[in-house]
């Protein structure tokens, strides 16, 4: 247990005993003292209160705090005391561990004994297993080869009845793709026939619509010849025709003047016989240059009239020539057709010569994969025989 301190209660011990003291020697003076010491008295002695009580108050939180600290140091106690024994339960705990981890380690170490000449026994077994092992995969191989071979040779008797069977179909489809090629031969010759027949007739046409171009520009030249002829003939006889208007209006004007003089010419005498016919003379020309003047209108229609059936005539060429090119250009199609369709059938039937060719070559190279697998299975057989040992298929068996 903790010791309380007392060194707060010394002072507040002493005061009190210094009152005491005064309260004693106030009682045994005289009251013929004066009033003056009392007064000092009393002052002294209410500071000495004063300070008795502030000692008594501090004494009081001093005891209080000594029992608090009493009272912690009693929890403290307490809490080292219950350590002390977990403690102590926990050296006498490990004590025990200790001794029985001793116990282990010498059992252990029996035991790792043990082990040790348990391993060196199984390095030995592990040796001998190793050898029957040994012996055991070269029986299992032995085998697994001879399971292969009759397997390789089971396959190859399969194989053989399958390409003998294939041989068969192949035979027969080649019977029949023979027949159906031959009739598709000869209907290709005939196409072939007929594909050339139209060439030639194509060509025949485009040779006669070459020679009709070849005519209608010859008249299309002609033609446009002939227009400019006519447009340079139209040209003059335009001039011409402005010139004998030019005369017709000089003949028009003479011959009113003519006419003017000759009603004239009636009321003369006979005298003027001779000169009376020099003018009729001239007034028949002159007739005649007015009939020529009316007849220049009608062959100035005339000529227009020719120029537009030249021009109908051009046209028409233009259009034949036109015609002429849209059937040769249909022509051309229908070569070029012939052409494509001589070559696509030229095309197919190098195709079937050639699928003939590999039909061939495959047909032998299966016939002479079929000896070789043959041959190959009869020397595997022999090997077989020659190879085995006893010893192994007896190991086999056991």
């Amino acid at each position: 247990m903790g010791e309380i301190d007392s060194d707060p209660i010394k002072p507040v011990k002493a005061s009190v005993s210094h009152f005491g003291q005064k309260c004693v020697q106030i009682k045994g003076r005289s009251t013929s003292e004066d009033e003056s010491e009392n007064e000092k008295d009393l002052e002294v002695i209410l500071r000495d209160l004063a300070n008795c009580k502030f000692q008594l108050e501090a004494m009081d939180a001093a005891h209080k705090q000594a029992l608090l600290n009493q009272h912690n140091h009693e929890t403290s106690v307490n809490a080292l005391k219950t350590l002390l024994e977990a403690s102590e339960f926990e050296k006498e705990v490990y004590i025990n561990e200790c001794k029985e981890a001793k116990i282990r380690v010498s059992e252990l170490e029996s035991k790792i004994q043990e082990m040790a000449d348990e391993l060196t026994m199984l390095k030995s077994t592990e040796t001998e297993l190793c050898m029957l092992e040994k012996q055991l995969m070269e029986a299992i191989s032995d085998k697994i080869e001879t399971m292969k071979r009759m397997v390789e040779m089971e396959t190859q008797v399969k194989h053989i009845e399958l390409l003998e069977s294939e041989l068969t179909q192949l035979r027969n489809e080649l019977k029949l793709r023979g027949e159906s090629e031959l009739t598709q031969l000869e209907t290709m010759r005939s196409e072939l026939d007929e594909v050339r027949d139209r060439e030639n007739e194509a060509q025949v046409e485009i040779a006669l619509l070459k020679a009709e171009i070849h005519k209608e520009r010859s008249k299309t030249a002609a033609a446009e010849a002939a227009e400019l002829k006519a447009k340079g003939e139209k040209s003059a006889a335009y001039f011409a025709l402005q010139q004998m208007a030019i005369e017709t209006q000089e003949v028009k004007k003479e011959n009113q003047r003519l006419q003017s003089e000759h009603e004239e010419v009636q009321f003369q005498d006979a005298n003027s016989v001779n000169e009376i016919t020099i003018s009729l003379e001239e007034y028949e020309i002159l007739v005649k240059k007015s009939e020529e003047a009316k007849l220049e209108p009608q062959m100035e229609s005339k000529s227009r009239e020719e120029i537009d059936n030249l021009k109908k005539d051009l046209e028409n060429a233009h259009a034949r020539v036109s015609e002429f090119r849209t059937r040769a250009e249909q022509a051309a199609t229908r070569a070029e057709v012939a052409e494509q369709a001589k070559a696509a059938l030229e095309e197919q039937v190098k195709e079937w010569k050639e699928q003939k060719q590999r039909r061939r070559a495959a047909l032998a190279a299966l016939r002479a994969e079929s000896m070789s697998r043959s041959s190959h299975s009869l020397e595997c057989d022999d090997n077989s025989k020659t190879y085995m040992p006893l010893g192994k298929f007896l190991k086999m068996k056991q």
